[in-house]
């Protein structure tokens, strides 16, 4: 079995790497006055090249042989860290919250008007990180099974209403490359909370699963270092609106959160739970005499 801290290295090496990329593309391939990318630009071929390297490596990695056939259970050998990842990974989350409730609310400096659909974001987001607390005390208390699989879905809807903004906000924007990686990063979210879901519903995939997570949490690299790197070098923002700092707070959550979920899948085998196994077990024949039941 791999160790899980292979998948965490390997996923943060190419992260940085693509992030790095990602800075110098936007502020060499960029054109501010004319508001394009430069076309064939080394610095953006040099990302989709390790971007795709990436996923070729990772696609045999996660391909795992071991099947669940029940519910899974965090190992108490593996809770200490994970609580620990995903406790910095929520505080992440609800500051992206603060920041979009300040902004609309006027007490930020941005001086973009914010949607009503920003509001109710941020008490999902606000809902969310609650969900993700209850998670982690159940964890701590050895209870995480399918019985708290409602908590599950909150972060699944918080994605997808995540995704949709984002698609509203770059809908009229045709230049695809300022905000590809944005969007790749947010569909992986999406997909990698749905299937840590499935865990709880008795549809577990772990290959799909780890996937998933070291690609949201790569993609998510991307777009948080790519304009804060541009930044340290360059002492300016690339693009307009790059400097957003409740977004940057919820990568940050999604790479936490995601890696985190990966140590945890990879941190032990996946067998099947007593309690598990008693409800799929065929139940006795009736005794002589008795009913077999029905309505």
């Amino acid at each position: 079995m791999r160790r899980p801290f292979v998948y965490i290295i390997i996923t943060l090496f190419f992260g940085f790497a693509a992030g790095g990329l990602r800075a110098l593309e936007l502020q060499t391939a960029w054109d501010k006055e004319l508001g394009v990318m430069s076309p064939g630009h080394p610095a953006s071929l040099g990302l989709i090249i390790v971007s795709v390297a990436f996923l070729l490596i990772m696609l045999p990695l996660t391909r795992v042989k071991s099947k669940p056939t029940g519910e899974r259970v965090i190992s108490a050998r593996h809770t200490p860290a994970y609580l620990a990842a995903d406790i910095f990974a929520t505080a992440a989350l609800l500051v992206s919250a603060y920041l979009d409730i300040s902004r609309y609310a006027g007490l930020s400096d941005v001086t973009v008007e914010a949607p009503v659909s920003l509001l109710v974001f941020s008490l999902l987001t606000v809902f969310t990180g609650l969900c993700m607390l209850m998670l982690m005390r159940m964890t701590l208390r050895g209870m995480v099974d399918r019985a708290y699989g409602f908590y599950m879905t909150v972060p699944v809807f918080w994605s997808c209403f995540w995704l949709i903004m984002e698609f509203a906000a770059n809908s009229a924007n045709p230049i695809l490359l300022t905000y590809a990686y944005e969007i790749l990063a947010i569909v992986f979210i999406v997909l990698a909370l749905y299937s840590m879901a499935g865990f709880f519903f008795d549809m577990p995939h772990t290959s799909q699963t780890l996937l998933y997570c070291v690609l949201g949490a790569f993609f998510s690299c991307v777009t948080v270092l790519g304009p804060i790197l541009s930044y340290v070098f360059w002492q300016v923002w690339p693009v307009e609106g790059s400097a957003d700092g409740a977004q940057f707070f919820r990568f940050l959550y999604a790479t936490i959160h995601l890696l985190a979920s990966v140590y945890v899948l990879r941190g032990r085998k996946i067998s099947q739970r007593p309690a598990a196994a008693a409800r799929t077990a065929p139940a006795p024949a009736p005794a002589e005499g008795e009913s077999g039941g029905g309505l």
